[in-house]
Protein backbone atom coordinates (compact mmCIF):
# COMPACT_ATOMS: atom_id res chain seq x y z
CA UNK A 1 0.00 0.00 0.00
CA UNK A 2 2.83 2.35 0.61
CA UNK A 3 4.95 2.19 -2.28
CA UNK A 4 2.24 2.79 -4.36
CA UNK A 5 1.54 5.86 -2.61
CA UNK A 6 4.89 6.65 -2.69
CA UNK A 7 4.95 5.84 -6.63
CA UNK A 8 1.90 7.94 -7.10
CA UNK A 9 3.68 10.99 -4.76
CA UNK A 10 6.89 10.75 -6.21
CA UNK A 11 9.11 12.35 -8.57
CA UNK A 12 7.88 11.50 -12.90
CA UNK A 13 10.80 9.46 -14.06
CA UNK A 14 11.67 8.60 -17.55
CA UNK A 15 10.95 5.27 -18.91
CA UNK A 16 14.44 5.27 -20.60
CA UNK A 17 17.58 7.75 -20.02
CA UNK A 18 18.55 10.21 -22.34
CA UNK A 19 21.75 8.83 -24.59
CA UNK A 20 24.67 10.97 -24.38
CA UNK A 21 27.40 11.53 -26.85
CA UNK A 22 30.96 11.37 -24.93
CA UNK A 23 30.76 14.89 -24.56
CA UNK A 24 28.02 15.06 -22.92
CA UNK A 25 25.31 16.54 -25.52
CA UNK A 26 21.93 14.55 -26.10
CA UNK A 27 20.59 13.75 -29.93
CA UNK A 28 18.33 16.87 -29.15
CA UNK A 29 21.31 18.97 -28.90
CA UNK A 30 23.13 17.71 -32.05
CA UNK A 31 20.43 17.70 -34.02
CA UNK A 32 19.92 21.62 -33.33
CA UNK A 33 23.58 21.89 -33.94
CA UNK A 34 23.22 20.66 -37.24
CA UNK A 35 20.19 22.38 -37.71
CA UNK A 36 21.91 25.66 -37.09
CA UNK A 37 24.80 24.61 -39.72
CA UNK A 38 21.84 24.44 -42.47
CA UNK A 39 21.12 20.55 -42.55
CA UNK A 40 17.93 18.99 -43.44
CA UNK A 41 16.13 16.46 -40.89
CA UNK A 42 16.65 14.25 -43.48
CA UNK A 43 20.74 14.03 -42.88
CA UNK A 44 20.64 14.67 -39.46
CA UNK A 45 18.56 11.92 -38.79
CA UNK A 46 21.31 9.58 -40.42
CA UNK A 47 23.97 11.39 -38.95
CA UNK A 48 22.99 11.55 -35.69
CA UNK A 49 21.20 8.06 -35.33
CA UNK A 50 17.56 9.23 -34.72
CA UNK A 51 14.35 8.34 -37.02
CA UNK A 52 13.19 10.96 -39.65
CA UNK A 53 9.93 11.10 -37.94
CA UNK A 54 12.43 12.47 -34.69
CA UNK A 55 14.14 14.03 -37.05
CA UNK A 56 11.38 16.20 -38.41
CA UNK A 57 10.07 16.73 -35.25
CA UNK A 58 13.16 18.30 -33.61
CA UNK A 59 13.17 20.27 -36.79
CA UNK A 60 9.85 21.89 -35.93
CA UNK A 61 11.10 22.08 -32.80
CA UNK A 62 14.26 24.41 -33.71
CA UNK A 63 11.98 26.92 -35.84
CA UNK A 64 9.99 27.40 -33.09
CA UNK A 65 13.02 28.65 -30.65
CA UNK A 66 14.16 32.07 -30.98
CA UNK A 67 17.49 32.55 -32.74
CA UNK A 68 20.63 32.31 -30.33
CA UNK A 69 18.40 30.57 -27.76
CA UNK A 70 21.79 28.81 -25.79
CA UNK A 71 23.75 32.12 -26.31
CA UNK A 72 21.05 34.49 -24.81
CA UNK A 73 20.73 32.04 -21.66
CA UNK A 74 24.80 31.79 -21.75
CA UNK A 75 24.94 35.19 -21.36
CA UNK A 76 21.98 36.05 -18.63
CA UNK A 77 23.89 33.27 -16.79
CA UNK A 78 27.21 34.84 -16.72
CA UNK A 79 25.29 38.28 -16.02
CA UNK A 80 23.14 36.94 -12.95
CA UNK A 81 26.46 35.28 -11.56
CA UNK A 82 28.48 38.41 -11.96
CA UNK A 83 25.34 40.50 -10.61
CA UNK A 84 26.90 43.28 -12.26
CA UNK A 85 23.14 43.91 -14.30
CA UNK A 86 21.75 44.71 -17.40
CA UNK A 87 24.16 47.46 -19.28
CA UNK A 88 22.68 51.13 -20.29
CA UNK A 89 20.87 51.41 -17.07
CA UNK A 90 21.73 53.74 -14.01
CA UNK A 91 23.33 52.21 -11.08
CA UNK A 92 21.14 52.25 -7.97
CA UNK A 93 22.61 49.49 -6.15
CA UNK A 94 25.44 49.95 -3.69
CA UNK A 95 28.89 48.55 -5.14
CA UNK A 96 27.44 48.25 -9.23
CA UNK A 97 29.79 50.21 -11.82
CA UNK A 98 28.27 53.41 -13.44
CA UNK A 99 26.05 52.53 -16.62
CA UNK A 100 24.81 49.13 -14.66
CA UNK A 101 21.62 48.18 -12.95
Amino acid sequence: MFNRLRTKLGKKSRKYQIKRDEYGRSARQRAFDDFDDGKRPAKVALMVGISFRTACRYFADWKRQPKNLQMRYRIAKAVLKNDRGIPGKDCKKPGCQPGYV
